[in-house]
Formats: structure tokens, C-alpha cells, sequence
């Protein structure tokens, strides 16, 4: 089953490499060719194929909103119902290869996701009141979807209300430790705190935002392709050129490049790790944590 599954991944590789075009009608064409490309290749070589039928399309319906909203602070009540018309049609749209649910699915996605960014920026910006008797539910699968856009704002004020208490209870327990140990150590009172904890909260979801604004349209439907490929079991998926390239160097134990793990933090691209045995550590220089500011090729001019 395992090699099955690896050579449905080349062949949609393969696809993807052949139907690289620009326009838009070609585009089209290209994931039309490779939605029926893991159908087909899933149904003819997986050893337990489904009928794709409208149980299959509710199955689909269900996972793909449990992937894109599991916590259920995006979608509302009647967001669910505009997307419910679809449910038994995503069958047909698969053996088509039409990608109208998703579509639809993602423009919501995108609206409400530009929706929530403004509910903790604007919440945030105001103390709480820990004084009020409040509760909430932070187990997903108990939760009903927001009955409206009021509703989804409030449980985003209370998830942020959530955070910063947490971030304020660790925050007081740092100040009464240096306080015990008083060598310059400097007391702030609880608005303070709450302040400072407030502002590390937002950082927290500003860097939140920025990772889903680098989520793109690709990515996002590589994970709907997924979910079609997941109903058959959880270990059936299909990979996007990235992920093909990543599971090649899983598998092959060879890496290409510099050799190093990159990641984004306040701004700048920071050196996290050195591959060992890799170009960057071999050579030497490069090392944990340092900050990438420009990038240059050969004797070419640095770049940002």
C-alpha cells in the first residue's frame, strides 16, 4: 500500500511539472487535470476505494470544515448553511473536477479570517475586567457554530480575555520570585501587568496573522485535496511540489541548499538550526540564531 500511495505522489508531481502555465484558463485546466488524476489513481490502486457518492461528498463536507474551522471562531451559523447547499454535489463537482464548494468555502474563509484580525486588534487595545464572573468553552467539538457575527466577536473576547489572564497569572508569579530576591527588582502594579500582558498577546496573534497571510491559494487547495484523499484513510494524501521535495528528502536522507533551518522572528529571518554535515556546517561561519540580512550570489551585489 505504501509504494501505491508513493507513486500516486510522482504521478501528481509530474502532472503539476507539466501543466506549469500562467494564465488562467490554463490554471484551470491544470487542477481540473489533477483533481481527476488522484481519483482516478486512488480508486484504481487504494486497497479499500470509496464510491464516490453523496455520502462520500458529506464525508468531504464534514472534514473540510473541521480542518478550516475545528475551533469554530471563524464560521457562523448561517455561513454553515450557505456552504450546506454543496454538500451533496461535491461528488460530482470531484468527478468534474470542479472546485466550486472549495472555492466558495474559501472566499468565506478569507472574508471572515480578515473579520477576526480586526476583532483582536480592536479588543485588545482595552483592559479587561477580571472582576466579572465569566466562562468559557474551549472544547471545540461542544460548541455550537456563532449564531451570528456578535456572537463569533464575543467568544473572540473571551478567548483573548483567556490569554491575557494567563499571560497576566505567569507575569505575576515572575515579579512576587524577583521579589523575593530583591536586588534590583522593580514592582508594577496589576494594571501594569495586565498592559504588558495585553501587548504580548497581540504580538502573539500579529505574528499569528502574518503566518495565515503567507498561506496561499495553492496551499490552501492542497489541503482540500487532502481531505478528499484522507477520507479514504489518514494516510493517503497528495503532495504539492514543497511537500514532494521535503518527503524526497525524508526518505532519501539527502538535502539540497545551504543547510540550514530558517525561520521568521520579529521581522528579520533567523538561522534556528545548522544541518550537520551540511554546506553551512562545514564551512563554518554560520551559525544558531544569527540574523540573515542580505543574501549574495558568487561576487554579485548583496541583496535584502
Amino acid at each position: 500500500m505504501r509504494y501505491t500511495k508513493i507513486t500516486l505522489f510522482a504521478v501528481a508531481f509530474s502532472v503539476l511539472g507539466l501543466f506549469a502555465f500562467r494564465s488562467v484558463n490554463q490554471e484551470q485546466a491544470k487542477d481540473e487535470v489533477i483533481m481527476k488524476l488522484i481519483v482516478q489513481g486512488v480508486n484504481s490502486s487504494h486497497y479499500a476505494p470509496f464510491e464516490i457518492d453523496d455520502t462520500f461528498s458529506k464525508n468531504v463536507f464534514k472534514l473540510y470544515l473541521d480542518r478550516l474551522d475545528y475551533s469554530k471562531r471563524y464560521f457562523t451559523v448561517c455561513d454553515i448553511e450557505s456552504l450546506r447547499t454543496d454538500e451533496t454535489i461535491i461528488d460530482d463537482q470531484i468527478k468534474d473536477g470542479n472546485y466550486g464548494f472549495f472555492d466558495k468555502a474559501d472566499r468565506l474563509y478569507a472574508n471572515r479570517m480578515e473579520m477576526v484580525k480586526g476583532f483582536y486588534k480592536e479588543i485588545l487595545t482595552q483592559p479587561f475586567d477580571f472582576t466579572v464572573d465569566e466562562s468559557i468553552e474551549l472544547k471545540a467539538d461542544e460548541m455550537p457554530w456563532a449564531k451570528d457575527e456578535k456572537e463569533l466577536k464575543e467568544r473572540w473576547r473571551k478567548l483573548l480575555k483567556y490569554n491575557v489572564l494567563s499571560r497576566l497569572y505567569t507575569e505575576l508569579d515572575l515579579q512576587e520570585k524577583s521579589e523575593s530576591n530583591p536586588a534590583g527588582a522593580s514592582t508594577k502594579s496589576l494594571a501594569e501587568l495586565e498592559q504588558d500582558a495585553r501587548v504580548k498577546v497581540m504580538k502573539t496573534y500579529d505574528d499569528w496573522a502574518k503566518r495565515m497571510d503567507k498561506v496561499d491559494l495553492d496551499d490552501r487547495r492542497s489541503m482540500f485535496l487532502n481531505v478528499i484523499t484522507n477520507i479514504y484513510d489518514p494516510h493517503t494524501g497528495y503532495f504539492p511540489p514543497a511537500d514532494k521535495e521535503n518527503f524526497d528528502i525524508q526518505m532519501s536522507g539527502q538535502l539540497e541548499g545551504i543547510g540550514a533551518t530558517l525561520q521568521e522572528k520579529d521581522g528579520y529571518i533567523q538561522v534556528s538550526a545548522i544541518v550537520p554535515g551540511s554546506a553551512c556546517y562545514r564551512q563554518g561561519e554560520l551559525q544558531e540564531d544569527d540574523i540573515i540580512l542580505k543574501v549574495a550570489q558568487g561576487k554579485a551585489e548583496p541583496v535584502d
